[in-house]
């Protein structure tokens, strides 16, 4: 934990996993561990455990991120360059705009509302 607090993340939420959970009985076993972290013990093999782990992820992101696809017209592509080089987008070059697909926190999709294509 030392390393994170070196480069500048103290006030993060830190989840802890712990894989191969099939390999061990956690009743009978003492992991002798100071994590202070949040922890979760799980089997990647194990579905359910996938699942719980997913769940947990959800649950500690500091902020809803929205899956959307973007629209912006060729004449206004400023952002739309911004945003493609910050997240590597793959642009899709239709005939009257230019879409991409991303996730963004809340705060930046009702920055760009006004290009979110309409389902």
């Amino acid at each position: 934990m030392n390393i994170l607090q070196e480069i500048g993340i103290k006030d993060k939420k830190i989840l802890t996993v712990f894989n191969k959970s099939d390999k061990i009985d956690l009743n009978s076993t003492t992991i002798p561990l100071k994590i202070k972290s949040q922890k979760i013990y799980i089997s990647a093999k194990n579905d359910p455990d996938m699942n719980k782990l997913l769940k947990s992820i959800e649950e500690n992101l500091p902020e809803q991120y929205i899956y959307t696809k973007l629209n912006f017209p060729y004449d206004d592509t400023d952002i739309l360059y911004k945003l493609i080089e910050r997240f590597d987008l793959k642009p899709i070059y239709k005939e009257n705009f230019i879409e991409i697909e991303l996730s963004l926190s809340k705060k930046e999709y009702n920055k760009l509302k006004r290009y979110v294509a309409n389902v």
